[in-house]
């Protein structure tokens, strides 16, 4: 498992390895808003930046970029103590 992965195109929060997949992981958190209004800060541009990233960490760590990997999502309410997580998310 990698944290705060940094690459010139951007920053991926958790790389973690499901059964032979590479998941990338965007972490969002808030004690202000509901978790819907959360998932919204994970726009195109966002992941636009994850995918670069992705490619890099692809290339440099797996030496191929045609490694099986998929883009999770993991919104977090602290207030209300809400998670909810999407595998697969974009």
């Amino acid at each position: 498992m990698r944290r705060n992965y940094r690459t010139p195109q951007g920053e991926i929060d958790i790389i973690v390895m499901d059964r032979g997949t590479v998941v990338f992981v965007e972490v969002k958190m808030s004690n202000r808003y509901e978790v819907a209004d959360i998932g919204y800060s994970v726009d195109r541009r966002k992941q636009a930046r994850l995918r670069g990233a992705a490619l890099v960490y692809l290339r440099d760590f797996c030496d191929t970029v045609e490694r099986p990997a998929r883009f999770d999502v993991i919104l977090v309410n602290i207030a209300n103590e809400t998670v909810v997580h999407f595998q697969n998310a974009f």
